[in-house]
């Protein structure tokens, strides 16, 4: 069974302080979600952004607008670990969704995407994310919901900008990561 968060908290966050974001953070945000979302198992272009007007547009409630939803971590579903790049391309594969995902940065300054601010839940490693450098983190591999070891290794946010172009968009949830 697939589990979806609605996570329209995030939604109504986001465009309500979007008037508030400087001019680089909004530019991020429309890299990630330029050249159109795309959600290729369905073959269907959901929407084209190309300015800051259009993006705050696209998240502004209309009355009878097709829910948004949010896969937080990508989901939570058996055999697939959250934040990793395997599970957004198993729950684009039912529905159509963006990601709230979760960067941190280690020791070497390299953002990966976790959680927490330690290892032990969600991997087979222990201790503190920033204590690691990236090369020792592709060592380790990610657990599923059940803590169950997958052959899934941390991502990191760039593989993720850049496997999400044309598919969908990503939410940062701002963690240890400056802006």
């Amino acid at each position: 069974m697939l589990i979806i968060v609605f996570n329209i908290a995030i939604v109504v966050i986001f465009g309500h302080y979007m008037k508030h974001l400087n001019k680089n953070i909004l530019m991020f945000i429309l890299i990630v979600g330029m050249s159109g979302i795309i959600n290729e198992s369905y073959g269907q272009k959901l929407h084209k952004v190309n300015t800051t007007r259009e993006l705050k547009e696209f998240f502004r409630y209309k009355g009878k607008s097709t829910p948004l939803i949010s896969g937080h971590r990508g989901g939570m579903i058996k055999g697939f670990p959250e934040n990793s790049i395997e599970t957004f391309e198993n729950t684009l594969k039912h529905t159509q969704a963006f990601f709230e995902i979760d960067p941190r940065l280690t020791k070497d300054s390299v953002a990966v995407l976790m959680h927490d601010a330690t290892l032990d839940r969600t991997t087979n490693g222990t201790g503190k994310v920033s204590d690691y450098n990236y090369a020792e983190l592709q060592k380790l591999r990610l657990k599923d919901p059940e803590g169950n070891l997958t052959d899934a290794r941390i991502p990191t946010l760039k593989e993720v900008i850049l496997w999400s172009k044309g598919k969908t968009m990503v939410n940062l949830d701002k963690k240890d990561l400056p802006l």
